[in-house]
């Protein structure tokens, strides 16, 4: 992990503007993960529907996710990037493996009668998600093992003055 003098062929951003923007990215990801599904499952408890998952489980995943999208990006030009992406695709995982046996909905519909609505499938079907992550996070890794300036002038080109 270098912070020193940029690569040639390569303008790395300081870490302090990397910070700052990695903040910025902080609130839309804590708006998407935390607050609208907190929000619904909230909406669904005040209209008498019993979700399986918890807004306690939905707000620890959330936070986990955003902690760690946030370090990846303030990561980004350093070889810590391609580990801690693999550290995200491993909370994506665990946070789906978490909702997958909750994953469900009672519906009251009368008096004696409840509806039973069970998307495990779905959530098992958004699995690709931290899989494509994590052989994405090995391949950079991998790459940034081998020559970490090569990614580096992709990434943040020098700009022509």
């Amino acid at each position: 992990m270098s912070f020193g003098p940029d690569p040639p062929g390569a303008a790395l951003p300081s870490v302090g503007r990397r910070v700052t923007l990695g903040l910025f990215r902080v609130f839309p990801l804590l708006i998407l993960l935390v607050g609208i599904p907190a929000a619904i499952l909230g909406y669904l408890a005040g209209a008498g529907v019993q979700a399986g998952t918890s807004v306690y489980t939905v707000s620890v995943g959330g936070l986990a996710l955003t902690a760690l999208s946030t370090a990846r990006y303030i990561m980004r030009p350093t070889a810590a990037f391609g580990p801690v992406g693999l550290l995200r695709a491993g909370a994506a995982f665990a946070y789906l493996w978490f909702l997958r046996p909750t994953a469900s909905v009672l519906v009251p519909a009368g008096a004696h009668v409840t509806l039973a609505l069970d998307y495990s499938t779905v959530v098992e079907a958004l699995f690709v998600i931290p899989l494509l992550l994590f052989v994405t996070a090995v391949l950079v890794t991998i790459q940034d093992h081998r020559n970490l300036a090569a990614r580096l002038r992709v990434d943040f080109p020098a700009r022509l003055r």
